[in-house]
């Protein structure tokens, strides 16, 4: 799926997350996704509010933790850039999820450090309470990955005008950390009166978008809108995500490939690790006879674009090649989105597969069911046959012709 967030007015964190909300992803199961990285300290709540007369959702995140320390809400237990990747990295969170969250803060903490001339590993998140950071940027993350959504356009940014108050005091709008992080991308001040892009926004738009402008063609599946906080001039304070497919699901992939001939297969095979660990699609070996007729092995990686840079470095580090070749590849995907079976031993994550005859096809994760086998000491083939069970009875038959 693809996701084109359209920031017509700003982002934050909280818009991002209503508008995902209301692209269908339900408020209540990011809460439960949330509890075991945040206990409870917090909630989401939402509502559906009207703003110029346009149906939009609300969402808010409480911050739980001041209650117990009373005092300035500012510095109540403000977590830093080091505990709040403590706190994701400790999560049972999945590891794609856990990455990019990371990512997004790592932004925030390099432009708050830069800016306040601090170490990266003390940069406070008071601006935000650090709770409701996590929770809005975790949040998102969690949304794309529940909607299915492969790739994100964002339209370019609006820096809003006026003034902030900070823990510094009084700043000029966009904030310092917002500017920074915005270095890169298309952005252009307007007359809201206030700020309409915040630290998060900017930091969730440039690492989620893989490119900003217009809308892309897309064939529209769901709309949804999502409220801020402020009383702008002008435009009403939403944004707008469209989600949609495009026409064929047709998209590009760069393979990159390499002959080896002088190498242990040990290290061949954890070379293969590290690339898909670090964003590979895929990586696979093919046994190959180079000059002087010796016995070789090709390796091929398939990646996005954007990650070409860093996994050729990855090849030409970890292995012993000297070159690597790449190009690029059109493909056609399926869509597919990723569900929760629900099963007696316990519930296994899944991939929903949509066919082009309108029919779906559901594939338990193996990941999944391996680890509910080994913490209810099962065998994998029967929580497996319980998992295939219960796909079995959310199947939707091929569509009539």
């Amino acid at each position: 799926m693809h996701l084109y967030m359209d920031c017509f007015s700003g982002l934050s964190g909280d818009m991002a997350l209503g508008a995902l909300v209301d692209l269908g992803v339900p408020a209540g199961w990011i809460k439960d996704q949330l509890t075991p990285l945040l206990e409870d300290r917090f909630d989401i709540t939402d509502e559906k509010v009207f703003k110029s007369g346009i149906h939009a959702v609300n969402v808010t995140v409480h911050d739980h933790s001041h209650h117990h320390h009373g005092g300035d809400h500012h510095h109540h237990h403000a977590l830093d850039y080091r505990k709040i990747k403590d706190l994701i990295q400790g999560s049972p969170l999945k590891e794609a999820v856990k990455e990019r969250s990371l990512a997004v803060f790592e932004r925030i903490a390099v432009a708050e450090a830069k800016i306040h001339g601090c170490d990266i590993n003390t940069v406070h998140f008071h601006e935000v309470g650090g709770i409701d950071a996590v929770a809005d940027i975790v949040g998102v993350i969690l949304a794309l990955d529940y909607l299915g959504v492969t790739h994100v356009t964002a339209s370019p940014l609006p820096l809003g005008s006026g003034t902030v108050t900070c823990a510094h005091g009084l700043l000029p709008v966009p904030a310092p950390a917002t500017l920074e992080l915005l270095k890169g991308i298309p952005s252009y001040g307007c007359d809201s009166g206030c700020e309409i892009l915040t630290p998060t926004g900017a930091a969730l738009a440039a690492e989620l978008a893989d490119r900003f402008g217009p809308m892309p063609e897309l064939v529209v599946t769901a709309v949804g809108y999502g409220a801020g906080k402020r009383e702008t001039q002008g435009l009403p304070n939403l944004v707008r995500m469209v989600l949609g497919q495009s026409p064929d699901q047709a998209d590009t992939v760069v393979e990159l490939s390499c002959n080896i001939d002088d190498m242990s297969p040990e290290l061949l095979g954890n070379a293969m690790q590290t690339l898909l660990t670090a964003g590979a699609l895929d990586v696979w070996f093919t046994p190959i006879q180079m000059k002087k007729n010796r016995p070789a092995t090709q390796l091929s990686v398939l990646c996005r674009e954007e990650d070409r840079k860093t996994l050729t470095q990855k090849a030409l580090t970890e292995t012993t090649t000297i070159g690597v070749r790449w190009n690029r590849l059109n493909r056609t995907t399926l869509t597919r989105k990723a569900i929760t079976l629900p099963c007696p031993s316990g519930d296994v994550a899944a991939k929903e597969v949509s066919l082009p005859d309108g029919s779906t096809r559901i594939t338990p994760e193996y990941d999944a069911c391996k680890a509910l086998a080994s913490q209810k000491g099962k065998a994998l083939v029967d929580i497996y046959n319980e998992a295939v069970s219960a796909a079995q009875g959310l199947l939707r038959p091929p569509a009539a012709r």
